[in-house]
């Protein structure tokens, strides 16, 4: 079922199925807010007043969820977004295409209902005249209060197990005292005095935060190619305000008119009554 209404002041959309319901903005930056079980609460959170500087002018975070590209620089990552987009509605869902921004990029998500879950597909295409080294960046902002999951991957990847299973990488502003490894993860307090991140290869395919008894669980697929930021395809990013899960796709050259796209699978859980060991279940699957 889709229905308009208005999120934070801005015309959207609203998605459901039987069991999970999301928000799609349309009009202005084009962000996903919502996202719960029918029954339950959201964990994203919303930023209405949250801005940071850029070439442009304050570029507006908002919460929920964001299509950014990388790699992270003022003038790509930051550039203006347009105002208007072009929805197309589905059987199965909901499609927004954003006018393109400031640099010619035009994002798109296209939202589906699928097997419990809602699966959210992120494009990016040059819109403009000149060939363009991008990555499309999924990023997720979460309510602050509990924990996010980062798996690090221990399985095997050669007969001997000589080979490294997975990749830690840290920035500049992390404090490596703060990494805090549990059994196969990196946990990462929400709620933090000073900026903390964290990213691994995500051989394993997952990220995770789990506020109280609900989790919220994004899964993709990691492709070849070249990956930004150390390799890091997953990455958890927590301050005072918010945490953040964020998914990459590959670097690609983007010739005028090309596209990329990169997919992610959104699960909420209740995990009221369950034990540790089905707790780590809904996590990784």
């Amino acid at each position: 079922m889709i229905e308009e209404t208005f999120f934070m002041g801005l015309p959207a959309l609203r998605m459901s199925d039987d069991r999970l319901t999301a928000v799609v903005t349309i009009e202005g930056p084009m962000r996903v807010f919502d996202f719960r079980r029918l029954d339950g609460p959201t964990l994203f959170i919303e930023l209405p007043d949250l801005t940071v500087p850029s070439g442009s002018g304050p570029y507006p975070i908002l919460g929920g969820h964001r299509l950014w590209i990388g790699p992270e620089q003022p003038h790509t990552t930051y550039a203006k977004e347009s105002r208007g987009s072009t929805v197309v509605e589905h059987d199965d869902g909901l499609s927004v295409v954003a006018a393109p921004d400031a640099i010619g990029v035009v994002k798109s998500l296209r939202l589906r209902a699928r097997d419990g879950s809602f699966v959210i597909e992120h494009a990016i295409t040059n819109g403009g005249d000149q060939h363009k080294e991008l990555a499309p960046w999924a990023i997720t902002q979460l309510r602050i209060g509990g924990c996010g999951y980062v798996p690090v991957s221990r399985s095997q990847v050669d007969e001997y197990g000589f080979q490294a299973s997975d990749r830690v990488a840290v920035w500049p502003y992390t404090q490596l005292s703060d990494i805090r490894f549990e059994s196969d993860c990196i946990v990462v307090e929400a709620d933090r005095k000073d900026p903390f991140k964290v990213g691994v290869g995500l051989s394993e395919g997952w990220l995770a935060y789990r506020l109280g008894d609900e989790l919220f669980v994004k899964r993709t697929n990691k492709l070849i190619g070249t990956y930004l930021d150390q390799g890091a395809a997953g990455q958890c990013y927590s301050n005072h305000l918010f945490l953040e899960l964020e998914t990459l796709g590959p670097l690609i050259g983007l010739e005028p008119g090309a596209s990329t796209s990169h997919i992610e699978a959104w699960y909420a859980h209740d995990l009221s009554g369950l034990d540790d060991r089905q707790i780590a279940a809904r996590m990784a699957s």
